[in-house]
């Protein structure tokens, strides 16, 4: 059982491409929050990954119209099998919008589906034999820490609101948990690890920990001191990956 509105979501989107394109979902699985028993109802996205060969991006862009916070990705089963670094792009959803990229198409995806994906429809993963490296994710996750997370010590601004600190603080902890691990966890289990991995950062792990669930535009104003407790936990967390 989902909860009701990723249950919702689910609904009207296979029936639209039932109705539309008969026969070409072939496969459909949850992976993010849903798949690692993490989902808040008011703030988390449903993430998926469709099988649909050749897609077509008008019936595509028709289909997710109105389905908001449903993103995800369409791909074949032979890409399900392939190392997601020698895949070229393709049509993703995300925040209302039908792209053409890689984005989502990373040893973090294969391994969340590999290992602890939702079947909504097809196969199992089990019997799909997705490609998922612990090592490909650990050189993943270097590659992340280096790039993504490291613009938040060259602009911290973020750090000081309630939103930035639950996003930056779990993020670099989810990445820090799966070069230790070479396994994938939700935000809330990254904190738990973090707060063993990083004792000495634990006050503002657990008040990220508290923002998991605040929207943009509440928690407050920015707070200096959060700022600075976030950068040097950021920086602490990169270090130690890379």
């Amino acid at each position: 059982m989902l909860p009701p509105r990723a249950q919702d979501l689910v609904d009207r989107y296979t029936q639209r491409m039932d109705q539309r394109s008969p026969g070409s979902l072939q496969g459909l699985y949850l992976v993010g929050s849903l798949a690692l028993d993490d989902f808040h109802d008011e703030v988390s996205d449903v993430d998926f990954i469709a099988v649909v060969d050749d897609p077509d991006p008008e019936l595509l862009r028709e289909v997710h119209q109105g389905l908001d916070k449903l993103d995800g990705q369409y791909v074949t089963f032979d890409d399900l099998r392939t190392s997601p670094a020698k895949l070229s792009g393709g049509y993703y959803q995300l925040d209302g919008r039908l792209s053409l990229g890689n984005e989502g198409r990373s040893p973090v995806e294969w391994t969340t589906l590999a290992k602890y994906g939702v079947t909504l429809r097809g196969p199992r993963p089990a019997e799909l034999n997705v490609h998922a490296d612990p090592d490909e994710l650990r050189e993943w996750v270097r590659g992340n820490a280096n790039t993504y997370w490291r613009q938040h010590l060259d602009d911290p601004a973020d750090l000081a609101y309630a939103v930035g600190i639950a996003w930056v603080v779990l993020g670099i902890s989810r990445l820090h948990y799966s070069m230790v691990t070479g396994d994938i966890t939700s935000k809330s289990g990254a904190a738990k690890h973090a707060v063993q991995a990083f004792p000495e950062h634990r006050a503002i792990i657990e008040e990220a920990l508290r923002h998991r669930t605040t929207r943009l535009g509440e928690g407050g104003p920015p707070d200096p001191d959060r700022q600075a407790a976030g950068f040097a936990y950021l920086q602490a967390a990169i270090t130690s990956c890379c």
